[in-house]
């Protein structure tokens, strides 16, 4: 790893993608519209969930990208997530 950091090379957590895209955000608002007038005992009956993920035991879904300064413009060397 020193070897890396002389060579300008240094470890980053990679950006993540929009968790919307244009797809999704149409078939939001498109929910949104067909229910915008029901009534209220209808959302009474709805059961709601929270999909956060929790780790118990440390972070095991911490990623690193290996790059040089700047390098993050570079669609080839960015990462997938």
């Amino acid at each position: 790893m020193k070897t890396l950091n002389k060579n300008g090379v240094h470890g980053r957590t990679p950006r993540r993608k929009p968790l919307l895209s244009k797809k999704n955000i149409a078939a939001r608002l498109k929910f949104a519209k067909e229910h915008l007038d029901a009534p209220k005992h209808y959302w009474q009956n709805i059961l709601w969930t929270d999909e956060t993920k929790i780790e118990l035991f440390g972070k095991n879904t911490q990623h690193y990208v290996w790059r040089k300064k700047a390098q993050h413009t570079n669609i080839k060397t960015s990462s997938p997530l």
